[in-house]
């Protein structure tokens, strides 16, 4: 996800969205049955084995249909008066929520990223709205730039649930309506394979096409890693082996300054593959925010793409 910093940290350049992105492209949208989803314990699918399963009395029901489409369509579909959900074409695990807003987004999913990444924020509890809003004042800035793009798997949105009712935290309407999406979405891809689900904000203050288009650059990046283990593997390999230690330590502090938990090394590997390769706009990154060279960061990349055919 992209954080307010990053997307104060440069100019204006935009983001031809698709280029090297060859492997989400799809020739057209399709648009799948809506999955309804019934306020009832019977109604949800049970969690994969090791999974907690979210307690659905906290859901608002969900008719939303799943549109099947390529990053293009996604980037260029117009808000609708509530979430829409896209299934990403060719990618029958990576799901994307497109709030209508900064703000909507920021209601369904801030407390979400405090408890899973967010720097100054336990792991094991959901912060009380109350702490949430501490928090956001502590970080310099606002609920609706706290992150202008989320990333998870669908097993740690669920978790998030399962913690807000063990800790008697009341889920908010939208994040009612986020559970609710969550398991249209556990229906829609079952089995044990990971389940990346994304958010973007669609378009309005703050948010024009061009930003639209490199958050969900940035976005499709983590659904590339979170579902692709062949590639999250390769990438793992080069963080170790291929870049230097001042090369990590440079991500590390870059990634902690813009308020990212710089002491988990699972989100700094996959945070730094998303910005390297993934986020081509210099609003968000450049090399030069992690003291590297063009030609080094595109020697890196180089070695990256070669683990998206991995299996």
């Amino acid at each position: 996800m992209i954080p307010r910093a990053a997307w104060l940290a440069g100019g204006a350049a935009g983001l031809a969205l698709v280029a090297g992105l060859a492997w989400l492209a799809w020739p057209r949208a399709r648009v799948l049955p809506p999955v309804p989803h019934a306020a009832s314990p019977h109604g949800s699918p049970p969690a994969p084995a090791g999974q907690p399963s979210a307690p659905a009395a906290l859901f608002v029901p969900v008719l939303t249909p799943i549109v099947r489409a390529d990053a293009a369509a996604i980037a260029a579909a117009a808000a609708g008066a509530e979430p829409g959900i896209f299934q990403l074409a060719g990618h029958p695990r990576v799901f994307i929520l497109d709030f209508p807003g900064l703000a909507e987004q920021a209601a369904a999913m801030n407390r979400v990223a405090a408890l899973l990444e967010k720097a100054g924020a336990p792991r094991d509890r959901v912060l009380s709205m109350p702490e949430l809003e501490q928090l956001i004042a502590a970080s310099n800035t606002t609920a609706e730039e706290f992150y202008v793009g989320h990333n998870y798997l669908l097993a740690d949105i669920r978790r998030f649930i399962d913690l807000a009712r063990q800790g008697g935290q009341v889920l908010t309407q939208a994040e009612q309506r986020l559970a609710g999406m969550v398991e249209a979405i556990a229906a829609a891809a079952p089995g044990p394979e990971p389940v990346a689900v994304l958010t973007i904000p669609n378009l309005g203050p703050r948010m024009d096409a061009a930003t639209r288009a490199a958050v969900l650059g940035h976005e499709l990046g983590h659904g590339v890693y979170f579902t692709n283990s062949g590639y999250a593997r390769h990438v793992h390999r080069l963080w170790h082996g291929s870049f230097t230690e001042a090369e990590r330590a440079a991500f590390r502090r870059f990634l902690g300054s813009v308020g990212y938990d710089a002491q988990n090394e699972e989100l700094m590997i996959n945070e730094m593959q998303a910005y390297l390769l993934f986020t081509r706009d210099a609003r968000f990154f450049a090399p030069a925010m992690v003291d590297m060279a063009e030609a080094r960061a595109e020697e890196l990349r180089a070695m990256m793409r070669q683990g998206l055919q991995e299996p």
